[in-house]
């Protein structure tokens, strides 16, 4: 898990995690922003991520119709660490209508601030 915290690290700079003694973290933020559309379209605009890291076994199983001494039957052949982010980015839900003069700058302001959130991390 050490190379997914790592990277969490890194992408989490206000979260200090002891990479060496930490397990099982699940980091969840919101960090709204205000965006203006037009001339005179405010919009509260959330952007909930969603911190984690995750291991993958992969194991290599012996089957034999002999007696196997304990654990010989089940052998982790590779580990690999990943950490991952979930996004959930949305308009204020206060908000009745959308204007649709403003839907595609509205869609490209969300994959904005995705981008933005995948290359740099929690940022306010």
């Amino acid at each position: 898990m050490l190379s997914g915290y790592k990277l969490l690290n890194r992408l989490l700079p206000r979260v200090d995690i002891d990479v060496e003694h930490s397990s099982d973290l699940f980091y969840q933020i919101n960090r709204p922003r205000l965006a203006t559309f037009g001339d005179s379209f405010p919009c509260k605009i959330n952007r909930v991520s969603k911190w984690s890291t995750a291991a993958l076994v992969l194991h290599t199983f012996t089957v034999s119709a002999k007696e196997l001494p304990p654990g010989a039957m089940n052998i982790p052949a590779a580990i690999r660490h990943y950490s991952r982010v979930e996004l959930d980015l949305s308009t204020d839900a206060e908000l009745v209508a959308l204007p649709a003069e403003h839907l595609e700058s509205i869609w490209m302001k969300l994959l904005n601030f995705a981008t933005e959130m995948l290359s740099k991390g929690d940022v306010p």
